[in-house]
């Protein structure tokens, strides 16, 4: 997870301010590898599990603020509201 974000960070900062990551921006070690997401588990992810654990990680790395969250979530406050009680999340 560590590497997943430190990836992620390095690529927003070569995106510089835009407001969302360009898929090219991301290093190869997390592009050629999809399947690392559900290495080691009887089944893969559902849509729904992805959604949730990305919404859990943003949460925590904003700590939990929710107006930062849901401008890098690319959701309004509402929709990350509904989604959180969707899921059942705090």
């Amino acid at each position: 997870m560590r590497e997943l974000r430190t990836a992620v960070e390095r690529a927003a900062l070569y995106a510089g301010t835009a407001e969302r990551v360009p898929f090219s921006a991301l290093p190869p070690q997390v592009t050629a590898q999809p399947g690392a997401l559900w290495a080691g588990r009887e089944r893969r992810p559902t849509l729904r599990d992805v959604e949730r654990s990305y919404i859990r990680f943003v949460l925590d790395d904003v700590e939990q603020n929710q107006t930062r969250a849901a401008t890098i979530l690319g959701i309004s406050r509402k929709a990350l509201w509904e989604k959180r009680r969707r899921y059942g999340m705090p």
